[in-house]
């Protein structure tokens, strides 16, 4: 579980730099590649907005403003998120909004929407009552006399609907602002985007995204430095990366690799039987680290061993198997795993794709043990 306060996780420079000026932008629109912790930023942003004590620029985290901020509760802070129905508010479900939000900020629309609703296939949109409901409330005298904030979870699920704010963002009553946490400016509104400031975050670096991990997640040294690696500066990933365990996706790594290797058929459905139960986020998971692997096989002759993002026991047998693989089976299999993730999105059979990839995997085996 993260720190309710977020306060160990630095704020983006950029932003900083932002609330450091002279004016601040009443719209300001953060954006950047996924799983970089807009939100959490944006969260950041507004409570330097309403905070008693600024220092630098930045909140003091100690003030009454600031320590409500962080419960998510400051009564001039105003959350707009997604949710399911053409009449239905963010206001009726703010309880279980936050609830996800201080557990894990880096939480995504799936996330968001499993837990409103736990079906399939739901779609989520922000209805002309809630555009109504945020003009309202932007509108009302701030209860604690300083700045009123509204913060927009995925605007781009505005729709037309947006039309509606273009007034109040262009001209907003004094000492209010507008967040906008934007994961796709491609779908927003023009209209809207062209109001706004935008700020492109930028991803952490490998050791900030290893300390959110060991401070906040419970991560231990071991399986860090490879969940980092492989999520690339999602934090998203990283933390189900994290949940379903490093060690548990090498053990059914080095399993399915070795059943592949043996061709052996019964062995074959009875371990993709096993995997086959895993919940979407615990395969995609896995075959996460499954590309992350064979894409380090691929260098572990070329670069130092120090320089390759895998554990000591991952080393040992990516060295066993790399031997058996040219650079046209990685790619056939970093191909395979790409497309199996566009198939699990779509519900599809995950144990039908594994016998699938382990059935290719093995005739790539037979075919370079030939040639050799």
């Amino acid at each position: 579980m993260i720190n309710n306060s977020f306060n160990n996780i630095s704020i983006d420079n950029k932003i900083q730099k932002v609330l450091s000026s002279d004016r601040i932008p009443h719209a300001i629109l953060l954006s950047g590649a996924k799983g970089i912790g807009k939100l959490l930023n944006a969260l950041k942003l507004s409570k330097a907005l309403v905070c008693k004590n600024l220092k630098n620029g930045l909140a003091c985290n100690a003030c009454s403003s600031c320590q409500k901020a962080d419960k998510l509760i400051h009564p001039d802070i105003h959350y707009t998120f997604p949710t399911i129905g053409s009449k239905v508010m963010s206001d009726t479900f703010i309880k279980e909004w936050r609830s996800m939000i201080l557990e894990n900020p880096f939480s995504t629309l799936k996330d968001w929407l499993q837990k409103l609703d736990g079906e399939k296939n739901k779609q989520g949109n922000i209805p002309k009552a809630e555009c109504i409901n945020i003009i309202k409330k932007i509108n009302l005298r701030a209860f604690e006399g300083g700045n009123k904030v509204s913060i927009i979870w995925l605007p781009e699920l505005l729709g037309g609907e947006g039309n509606r704010l273009l007034k109040l963002i262009e001209e907003p009553p004094e000492n209010s602002y507008f967040i906008f946490v934007c994961s796709d400016t491609d779908k927003l509104l023009g209209t809207i985007l062209s109001r706004c400031q935008i700020i492109n975050l930028t991803k952490f670096s490998d050791e900030k995204a290893e300390a959110i991990l060991t401070e906040n997640f419970k991560a231990s040294a071991k399986e860090v430095k490879t969940i980092v690696a492989v999520s690339d500066g999602n934090m998203h990933h990283a933390i189900n990366m994290l949940q379903s365990s490093v060690d548990e996706n090498f053990n059914n790594l080095t399993r399915f690799l070795r059943a592949s290797y043996a061709g052996k058929q019964f062995d074959i459905f009875e371990l993709c039987d096993e995997l086959g139960v895993l919940s979407k986020s615990e395969i995609k998971s896995f075959l996460d680290y499954f590309g992350h692997f064979i894409r380090e096989c691929l260098r572990i002759d070329y670069i130092p061993e120090e320089m390759i993002k895998l554990q000591a026991q991952e080393i040992a047998f990516a060295k066993k198997f790399a031997t058996f693989l040219d650079p046209d089976a990685i790619s056939m299999l970093s191909e395979r795993i790409s497309e199996n993730f566009y198939y699990i999105e779509r519900n599809a059979n995950i144990k039908l794709l594994l016998i699938t990839l382990s059935i290719e995997l093995n005739r790539s085996f037979k075919k370079n043990m030939a040639v050799a």
